[in-house]
């Protein structure tokens, strides 16, 4: 048994976000600004990364649409297609297909 203790806790850093980053290796979540101020989330598995995406354009009202976003994010968006794509064609291939369709 644990006990825990949960807090909210808000935090913004002065300026435009201008970077957001993930890295496996360590399981965090990076955000930086102009200034190099950085806010750090630990704890962040690639699950959680699958589900932040998929909370963000498939919701009821997502504020994710080709019409709200700059060139080189759609280009990163269209890049993620491109991979999911791969990964799934990949895994249909060799018969060992995960979750649902």
């Amino acid at each position: 048994m644990s006990i825990r203790k949960t807090e909210k806790l808000e935090l913004s850093l002065g300026g435009d976000c201008l970077n957001v980053m993930y890295f496996e290796h360590c399981e965090s979540m990076y955000f930086d600004n102009a200034e190099d101020e950085t806010i750090e989330v630990c704890g962040v598995t690639p699950g959680h990364m699958a589900t932040l995406m998929r909370n963000l354009v498939c919701c009821r009202e997502p504020k994710v649409t080709l019409e709200n976003l700059k060139d080189h994010e759609i280009a990163s968006l269209r890049e993620c297609k491109n991979k999911l794509v791969e990964m799934f064609d990949a895994i249909r291939a060799n018969n060992t297909m995960k979750g649902a369709d």
